[in-house]
């Protein structure tokens, strides 16, 4: 593959007719330290002009609008292992269309679909009350050097190869989304994301909603907990997160969230929270 402009990661396929050699003079002991792809894909994919690849090699603004297939496949490769933590892709100024759907999957594409609730993260988001569609998106950052999406119809974001904390954080919006990852071989710690301050005497807790999907690959004995803070209680809950998304929410709007794990340092998990700010209808 090569790439299609200078500012941009998007990368032109090279198609093998019978076959294909690479040749190097580098020794076995100096192609051991080279990082990066030999990236192959399917025939089906390599003939599909709605399946696209893009470098996550520097700062760039990727963009599906009516030029594009309504239905795309998008995959990111990340080889950057110079950063912590390596291979980190961070995601912001997400716009997107209330008729449009973006789901994002970890490692390779293969023919055929993904296996229901595998995303990690989705907009529309698979909620405890059904599917909502969320305005705002947090900017959020994933540590992996190969991960895909399923774009239907407009969209556009920002993607540069950088790691974003989001721990000590606040919300940009009172209703809103997004993401946190733990990867492999990272310790087990304790993550708080602050909500943007909305008035408590005009919010109605009865229809607000605070919740969480998450989905991992870790041990047995793993457990990852999502809490929320609030003058009233608040609520959480703890599980070990499977290949599918698991979900949870309350009806409160809280004055955080919090996500921590135990025995996970092994694995890697996900987390897509979520935060629907109603207000009181007065009459």
């Amino acid at each position: 593959m090569r790439k299609m402009h200078a500012n941009s990661g998007f990368l032109q396929p090279y198609r093998v007719m019978k076959s294909a050699s690479i040749i190097s003079n580098l020794s076995d002991v100096d192609m051991r330290f080279l990082t990066g792809f030999l990236y192959i894909t399917t025939r089906r994919q390599m003939n599909d002009n709605s399946f696209f690849v893009y470098d996550v090699d520097q700062d760039q603004i990727v963009v599906f609008d009516e030029t594009k297939p309504e239905n795309s496949t998008v995959v990111f490769l990340n080889s950057n292992v110079s950063m912590t933590p390596p291979q980190s892709s961070s995601i912001i100024n997400w716009v997107q269309h209330e008729n449009s759907s973006v789901k994002i999957y970890p490692g390779v594409p293969k023919n055929g679909r993904p296996l229901s609730y595998s995303q990690i993260f989705a907009n529309p988001v698979s909620t405890t009350d059904g599917m909502k569609f969320f305005s705002y998106v947090e900017g959020f950052s994933l540590s992996l050097p190969i991960f895909y999406m399923k774009v239907y119809k407009e969209f556009q974001f920002s993607i540069n190869p950088s790691y974003r904390d989001i721990n000590g954080t606040f919300t940009s919006f009172p209703t809103t989304t997004g993401l946190y990852m733990k990867p492999y071989e990272y310790p087990d710690g304790k993550v708080t994301i602050d909500l943007v301050t909305a008035d408590s005497s005009t919010t109605d807790d009865s229809e607000s909603i605070t919740g969480a999907n998450m989905i991992g690959f870790v041990s047995n004995d793993s457990s990852v907990s999502v809490d929320t803070s609030h003058a009233k209680g608040g609520g959480g809950y703890s599980v070990k997160p499977i290949n599918q998304i698991l979900g949870w929410s309350t009806h409160s709007y809280g004055d955080n969230i919090t996500i921590s794990s135990k025995n996970a340092a092994d694995g890697q998990f996900f987390v897509q929270y979520y935060i629907v700010h109603k207000i009181l209808m007065i009459t």
